[in-house]
Order: structure tokens, then sequence, then C-alpha cells
């Protein structure tokens, strides 16, 4: 649906719909109003407070593109899988992300997620900067991580996680990159594979080149190949 400009009410959309997508919707969303089956959301231009209870437990998708209100406690279902909110830059308290989620974009996000706690299904984050704490939000039993980025911030420690394979996708300046992969702190004794992308913002491949980088705790390649394609989501 390309845009709807009145408020959704209750029984107006069908029970049996598993996905919908609005991309102009601005209103308030009210308890009840959403199908109780529904999987997909995507509302590209909303940006009102969310309730607790407003969004379906079915939710595995979620895409609020614009949304940077505040995120409550218990908001977000507790089987979300995917998080999208680009826009978002408002600190995150406990029980504010489910620990189901698997990709969580915040690509203007400059915070913390001190009091996130553990997500034990991440497999991707995007944020705008990088802060150490980003290491609090992976378990032991996080093998594999996507780290997307623009700005270094105060940098990333992973040296004390369980990581095994790692991709850095900066896109951000070069020169950000270059001094991220060659930090002390960032590769854990477990790492086997570093994977880094380096985004061209001239054009929409990216030169490619292969690095090879060692530190203490061993020898490690980078590839640069990502023929302009960073992430996806279906």
């Amino acid at each position: 649906m390309g845009s709807y400009k009145e408020k959704l009410g209750k029984n107006q959309l069908p029970i049996s719909c598993e996905i919908l997508s609005i991309v102009k919707y601005s209103q308030i969303l009210e308890k009840s109003v959403l199908p109780i089956g529904l999987t997909c959301l995507n509302l590209g231009q909303f940006n009102q407070q969310l309730q607790v209870d407003v969004l379906p437990a079915t939710l595995t998708h979620l895409c609020l593109n614009a949304y940077d209100k505040p995120l409550k406690p218990f908001v977000l279902p507790a089987g979300l899988k995917t998080l999208i909110l680009d826009k978002f830059d408002k600190d995150l308290d406990q029980n504010t992300l489910p620990k189901s989620l698997t990709f969580l974009s915040l690509s203007s996000f400059n915070g913390s997620f001190a009091k996130v706690g553990t997500l034990n299904a991440i497999e991707s984050l995007s944020v705008y900067s990088l802060n150490p704490s980003i290491s609090t939000i992976l378990s032991s039993n996080t093998k594999r991580f996507k780290l997307i980025y623009s700005s270094l911030g105060k940098g990333v420690f992973l040296i004390n996680t369980s990581l095994i394979k790692l991709e850095l996708i900066n896109k951000g300046q070069p020169q950000e990159l270059q001094l991220l992969v060659s930090h002390p702190h960032l590769y854990p004794k477990s790492l086997k594979v570093i994977r880094v992308y380096q985004k061209d913002h001239k054009n929409t491949t990216t030169t490619n080149s292969n690095h090879h980088h060692n530190n203490n705790d061993g020898d490690y390649d980078y590839d640069e190949n990502d023929n302009g394609t960073f992430f996806r989501v279906l």
C-alpha cells in the first residue's frame, strides 16, 4: 500500500493478514488494530509513540524507518527476529530489545547497549557510531557476527567474546575502516575468519583487494570484495 492518511481502526484489516506494508502512514496505532496473526510490518513514515500490546505477539519482522520515539520495555514482541529503526537514536533500557533478535538495524544510533543485556540470537548489527558496549549484547554462544557502522565513535572491543567469524562493514570514510581493523582490542583469541567491506560513496562497486593482518593471536585474511552489496532484508 502506497499511502494511507486515515488512522487505522479496529476490524479494518482482514484478520487473515500476515504481511502489512504502508509506505506512508503516520497516524497513531492503537491496541487490537493490527491482525493477531501478523508476522511482517513495514510502516515507512510512522513516528508515533508505541505502547505495550499494540504490536501482535506473532510479529517476527518490523521495519519503522522513521521511528525516533523512546522504546518502552516490552513494547516489542518477544519473538521478533528482524528490527529496522534507522532513524532511532534514543536511550536503550533493559527489556526494550527482544532476546530473539537476529538482525538489528539502528543506522542513526550513537548510544550505548550497556542496559540492554545479552541478545542470544543476534547475528547482524547496524549502528551509526561504534560503542564498546556492543560486546555486552553478544553471548558466549555467538560465533558469527556482522557489524555495520558509519563512525568509529568510542570504538568497539570484542576481545572477550567467543566469535569465530567477524564481518566489518564500514559505511563511513575509508580511513576509519583501516583504524578499526588494526585496533588491538578488536579480535578475540577464538577468531578464525575476518571479512572487511568498504562502502564506496561515489560508485555502486568498490575496488577489490585482499589484506593480510598479523597480531599476537595469529594471522587473518581480510576480503574487501563486496561487489557493491552490503546487506539485504528479505
